[in-house]
């Protein structure tokens, strides 16, 4: 893969409805508002802290929503890895 990620990136918020669950379609429509006015990149799911507070079956959901808009996985967006258990103290 040759793509860098480089440029704006930002964090994006995901979308939620009444009952707090991702509403995929005005997620969609803001990742799409963002990279047509000036973002490079997006990272899905990233530093708002939706990746921990989404059960793995929603961000499953999302991520699925933003591939199905379209978008690709290299300089168009980015999503972290799943949350990690806490590693125990000595």
């Amino acid at each position: 893969m040759t793509d860098r990620l480089r440029g704006v990136i930002a964090a994006i918020a995901t979308a939620v409805d009444e009952r707090g669950e991702p509403d995929c379609a005005r997620s969609v429509a803001l990742a799409r508002f963002l990279l047509a006015n000036g973002c490079d990149g997006l990272n899905v799911l990233g530093t708002t802290g939706e990746a921990t507070s989404f059960s793995l079956e929603q961000r499953k959901r999302v991520m699925t929503a933003y591939r199905d808009a379209g978008f690709r996985s290299s300089a168009s967006w980015s999503a972290p890895a799943p949350p990690r258990s806490p590693t125990p103290s000595p």
